[in-house]
Formats: C-alpha cells, structure tokens, sequence
C-alpha cells in the first residue's frame, strides 16, 4: 500500500520555514538564487544523517563492496573499524556480510551467525550473478540489502546479552559453550582474566560462559547467556535443571552431592534430544544451593577449636558429634529492653572482626578549588573503618544536584589513580577500579561558577561527596 504524504496545501506551505526538531531548512518558493538556501537544506541533511552512514555497504565494483568507518561498543570496550574498500563477493551467491564483536569484517554465503553464540555487527546482503550484482529495483533500496537496524531494534522483554572482553589464562584453549568463573584482573589487556568454572570447589562458581573459542593467552569474548547445541540432553526433560559440573568447563543433567562440591544451576534444558540444545544464563540461574566443606578454610573447625570457645557454655559439639549453640543465661542475657549476647558467646568485637571486610564502604574527600580543579580522593572502607586494602570496582558520576542524571556541561575528568574500565558518558560517568590499596583519585575541572555532587557506588550503596562549588 502506498504511504501518503501531507497534503499539497501543507507542503507548500513549509515554504521559507525550518523544522523545528532539525532546524532543517524548506527552501522559500520563488527565491533567487535558490542555491544558496539548497546548499543549507542538504548541509544539514547531511549533518542530521551522518551517523546513519555509519558502517553502510556501498557498491564499489562489479563483484566488490566497501564498507564506510564507524565505531560500536562491544560489552565495555569500544571498537573503532576504519572502513574497507574493495573487498571481494562471491559470484552466483547471496553474501552476508557482517562484523564480529572484536571488528573483523566477514563475508561468508552460508549465512549471518547466531548472535548468542557468536556476538556480531549484521551489514548486509548482496545478492550476486553472472559476475555482476543481481541488483533489486532502485525503488526497492538498490543493490545492497542493508541489515544495520537489527543492531539497535531489539524485542522488548528480554534483557540483553552482557558481553565481557576476557583473557584465557588457564594454559590452555577454551572452547565456545564452557563454563568460566573469574580468577583476577589482567591489567596488561585491561580485562577480567577466567578460569574454567569447576563444581568440585567454590573458588571457581560458574560466571560466564565463552561465545567462541578462546586461544591459550589470548582475549575473547564471555556472554552471561548462552544457548548450547549438540548437547546430549535425552536424559532430561524439557525445562529441566543444567548444574554446573566437577568437570572443569563442563555442565551436568545431575546436581553435584559430594560433601566438597558445590551444586549451582546455571541452566535449562530446551531441547531434549541426543543432539539437543541448552539454555545457559548464569546471570539469572546462576546461584549457589550448596557450599562444599572447601567453602571453610582447611583445617578452620575442628574439635579442638569447638572445645575451646564452648567456655562460656555458648557453642557444644565436636569430637565427630553435630555443632549447636546452646543458649543459657551466660550466653544470652534477656531483660525488658531486649535480648543481648554475652562476650562469651558472641560478642560485638567478634562480630566486627568476622563481618568488617565483607561490608565495604566508601570514603569520599575532596580538596581546596586551584584553578578551577578540585581533587577528590574515595577510599575504601571496612566496617570498622580502616583502609581496605583490596581492588574494587566503583560506579561514579557527577551532576549538578544529588542523584540526578550524569551531566558533563562544562566539565574536564581524569582519573590520576586508579583505572577506568568504563566510560557511560565522558566527563560525567566513569567506572572505575581501584589500586591496590582500595584508593581512586580524580581531578575535576569546572569551566565557570557551579556546583557538582559526585555519587560513587560500590555493591549497590551510594555514597554522596557533598556539595563542590566552583568560581
């Protein structure tokens, strides 16, 4: 069906008027020279659709293409592809053109990918025959069939896949559809560095999952959600339970139930089949049911240790027998204002001791405006209010009032200590990991008078630096 436009009437009346969202000129009917007005309309055409020439397919020969520069994010990282020229289609063939996550333009005529289980950039499509483009209709979009939209249209509902650069550590080659937990930080390729995720120890939970083999010492790319084909799911049912297994990378029908293992389910069984298909997604199913006993340090209970701290009559057991805690009034003194735990049960200090480093904190400071500039340092805090000697990761952003979005009018960011791993938006939102003794440091420089808040969160608590004027 043909798609109307707006009446005659209405579009001779745009004459001499600019669109208000694009400021985009309509020539005045009648005016000479007319050219100098046609130059405006098509310069700010031309700038209002620059981006959407990004990446574009464009015919440059009988059997070649090129491919325009044009840059996208992959997971946290952001490529730069500089485009291409004169790169060859095969004759007689539908051609599919696309670029994988990591920027390497690709042609096969067997088909796009699947994007789970290769992440991708689709191009298009060029139909070929008798050594020439088979071209559709100008009417029709011409030669080269684009397929850009499906990068950035999507179904609403399902959240997306989180895509990680990651380096292969383990000495060997991981293949597509293992199972990874994180084992450190790389810094000489500024990525997560992963170990094959094993059931038979808790150090090594199921994480992420690789999209695509990955060499021995060198990056790659691990999805949260992943779907597996050519696995032997006949033993299953439809909707049943996948488990983390104690073959390192591997995944099992049957939770794990040895006393050293840990049971964690990191899927579902979609197609039960002896060549069926998994749906991997640790993100969502990814939690631990059981801790094995190498959960606790070696050696940590014992009957010895059990017997020593039962003075107070606070803890019995041992000696092979189950562990309890006997409440009595040594233990537990009750009166109209509560219930409180003597010190020779468990007391305050044994509490701060066991919980200080497991609930971290920000301490945010900032220092006399110089120029413009102020330095704000954020440490990380333990419970007990040390300096928490680890790396962290932090979320910050800065705006003109509390809480509000990231606005970077006017500013100038660098991050003197630490490292970004993530910019959301440029001198404004930054995530950024620690050194090694828990400490970031950023210089920020305001252009006029204002005032900034930064907001900085760690493990979902925001923590506010206050108000900083600038004149």
């Amino acid at each position: 069906m043909t798609e109307f436009y707006p009446t005659d009437a209405d579009l001779n009346a745009l004459s001499g008027a600019t669109d208000a969202e694009q400021e985009v000129l309509f020539i005045t009917t009648g005016e000479s020279p007319y050219y100098t007005s046609f130059y405006k309309m098509l310069y700010r055409l031309l700038d209002v659709c620059r981006r959407a020439g990004d990446l574009r397919v464009y015919k440059d020969g009988d059997l070649t293409f090129g491919v325009r520069p044009g840059r996208y994010f992959n997971g946290d990282a952001l490529v730069t592809y500089a485009g291409a020229a004169g790169q060859a289609l095969t004759n007689n063939a539908t051609n599919y053109l696309y670029l994988t996550a990591a920027g390497a333009l690709t042609v096969n005529t067997t088909g796009f990918p699947v994007p789970s289980v290769t992440p991708h950039v689709r191009l298009a499509t060029i139909l070929t025959a008798v050594g020439a483009y088979d071209g559709r209709a100008v009417s029709d979009g011409g030669d080269v069939t684009d397929h850009r939209g499906t990068a950035f249209i999507k179904v609403a509902g399902e959240e997306a896949i989180r895509e990680l650069t990651v380096y292969n550590g383990t000495g060997s080659q991981i293949n597509a559809g293992q199972l990874l937990a994180v084992s450190g930080w790389n810094a000489a390729n500024v990525c997560w560095q992963v170990a094959l995720a094993d059931a038979d120890g808790t150090d090594k939970p199921a994480q992420l999952v690789a999209s695509a083999n990955i060499a021995n010492a060198a990056t790659g790319v691990a999805v949260d959600r992943y779907d597996l084909t050519g696995a032997n799911t006949d033993a299953g049912t439809v909707g049943a339970s996948v488990y983390l297994s104690t073959t390192a990378g591997g995944w099992t029908l049957a939770a794990p139930t040895g006393a050293d293992q840990i049971k964690q389910e990191v899927g579902v069984v979609t197609v039960k089949a002896v060549s069926g298909a998994i749906r991997f997604h640790v993100g969502l199913a990814g939690m631990q049911e059981k801790l094995g006993t190498s959960g606790l340090e070696d050696s940590a209970v014992t009957a010895a240790k059990i017997a020593a701290a039962v003075a107070g009559s606070g803890l019995e057991g041992g000696a092979g027998s189950a562990l309890s805690v006997k409440l009595d009034g040594a233990t537990l003194a009750v009166s109209a204002s509560g219930a409180k735990v003597a010190n020779n049960g468990i007391g305050g200090s044994q509490l701060d001791a066991a919980l200080q480093d497991m609930l971290p904190g920000i301490q945010i400071s900032f220092g006399a405006e110089s120029s413009h500039k102020r330095t704000i340092t954020l440490q990380m805090k333990d419970y007990a209010a040390n300096n928490l000697a680890e790396v962290h990761l932090l979320r910050l952003w800065i705006a003109p009032t509390l809480y509000a979005a990231p606005d970077a009018t006017n500013n100038t960011v660098s991050v003197t200590t630490g490292t970004i791993y993530g910019t959301e938006l440029a001198n404004a939102a930054y995530k950024v990991i620690t050194d090694a003794t828990g400490k970031a440091v950023i210089d920020l420089t305001v252009s006029g008078a204002a005032s900034r808040h930064l907001m900085a969160e760690a493990d979902g608590r925001i923590k506010l630096s206050g108000a900083m004027t600038f004149d």
